[in-house]
């Protein structure tokens, strides 16, 4: 069967007055997506039977398919890892650092230990890592779980 074929066989299952066949239709649309299908066309049909079918388990299916495709095409980026952190200089400047290089306490940096409140936080001394600023600045790190 030609691409082209499968299209119209997709646009007469999504137009069945059976709910089954629609569903059916919904699943090969998605397949479809994935091979990068006429991928225009099958997106219009998923998000007309999104907005107008009778049948709102339907038109979740079709809501389902669309948003799959898109976390497929538009992948969430990966969070940053849980040890860096970043501090802004009196310049302005944004500077990441590595809670296991900063927070050990055998680590030559200097630090203070401040009570804000009911909890003791700690400060770390950092230098900007800005071509040209250099700036030393304190920032309060969340060394828990480092030290």
């Amino acid at each position: 069967m030609t691409d082209t074929e499968r299209l119209t066989q997709l646009k007469q299952i999504l137009a069945s007055h059976l709910i089954r066949e629609r569903r059916a239709g919904i699943k090969m649309a998605t397949e479809m997506l994935t091979n990068d299908m006429h991928r225009d066309e099958v997106r219009t049909l998923l998000e007309n039977l999104a907005k107008n079918d009778l049948i709102t388990t339907v038109q979740e299916d079709a809501r389902k398919a669309l948003a799959a495709e898109d976390i497929r095409l538009h992948p969430t980026p990966a969070a940053p890892p849980d040890y860096v952190f970043g501090a802004k200089c009196a310049n302005g400047h944004v500077s990441y650092y590595d809670k296991r290089e900063y927070c050990p306490r055998n680590s030559s940096l200097t630090r203070r230990t401040v009570t804000r409140g009911s909890r003791e936080v700690d400060e770390i001394l950092l230098r900007c890592k800005t071509k040209g600023c250099g700036e030393e600045f304190f920032v309060e790190v969340d060394c828990k779980g480092y030290k």
